[in-house]
């Protein structure tokens, strides 16, 4: 019965085994036994973002302007009130230009809606001379140019060598002039030139001169005589 209840008995006991078990897990542990695919992984992910970091900061220094030659550097004290001197400057001549344009181009938004104004389509050459002669005696001289241009075409509507239309430019009333063979441009009077002349007058806001306007005044008087001549 001895022999049996021997044979029976645990090999070794409880506790040793637990401490056996504890040791045999620290073992383990140690970098001798650690599983080296867990290593390689852990040294590859670092090395990677070491050599990112190192790249980043390669990148930044060259970004980073390199300023220890500005230190202590300073502009002279007379540099400002210049700089703001010129700006002054450009912006009073900016302001001085717009406005001289400004003048000159005053009554250009009135000029260009037409030859006409409203109620002055049933004028009669005679009153445009009138009109002429006080604007002129005004020094209105581009007005005066105006008027004694509007003479000459409204002259020949009244002696039926071309009709009046008042919505119709300068330079359509020269085209029907010019294609009519008995017009009294075949007797000389080059009215493409006084249409010319018109245009930089009283669209183009220049030549505004007396001399100018007296001069228009002389081309009506010719154009009289034109018309004369060919109604004899």
């Amino acid at each position: 019965e001895r022999r049996g209840s021997a044979a029976l008995r645990p090999l070794t006991d409880p506790a040793e085994s637990t401490q056996a078990s504890k040791q045999a897990s620290a073992i383990k542990k140690e970098n001798f036994y650690a599983d080296p695919a867990v290593g390689e992984t852990s040294n590859w992910m670092g090395k990677a973002l070491k050599d990112l970091r190192e790249a980043w900061e390669r990148l930044t220094e060259r970004a980073t302007p390199n300023v220890d030659g500005l230190q202590g550097f300073s502009l002279p004290t007379w540099i400002m009130p210049l700089v703001w001197a010129v700006l002054s400057g450009i912006v009073v001549g900016l302001l001085t230009w717009l406005g001289m344009y400004l003048y000159a181009h005053r009554g250009r938004v009135r000029k260009s809606e037409g030859l006409l104004a409203e109620g002055e389509e049933l004028l009669p050459a005679d009153e445009w001379l009138l009109r002429g002669e006080a604007e002129l005696h005004k020094q209105n001289f581009a007005e005066a140019v105006r008027c004694f241009y509007l003479a000459m075409l409204v002259r020949l509507d009244e002696t039926n060598h071309l009709e009046f239309r008042r919505h119709e430019t300068n330079w359509e009333h020269y085209r029907r002039f010019k294609a009519q063979p008995s017009s009294p441009g075949a007797y000389g009077f080059n009215l493409r030139d006084w249409t010319l002349r018109f245009d930089y007058v009283w669209y183009g806001g220049r030549d505004h001169t007396q001399e100018q306007a007296q001069a228009f005044r002389a081309a009506y008087s010719e154009l009289l005589s034109r018309l004369k001549e060919r109604a004899a």
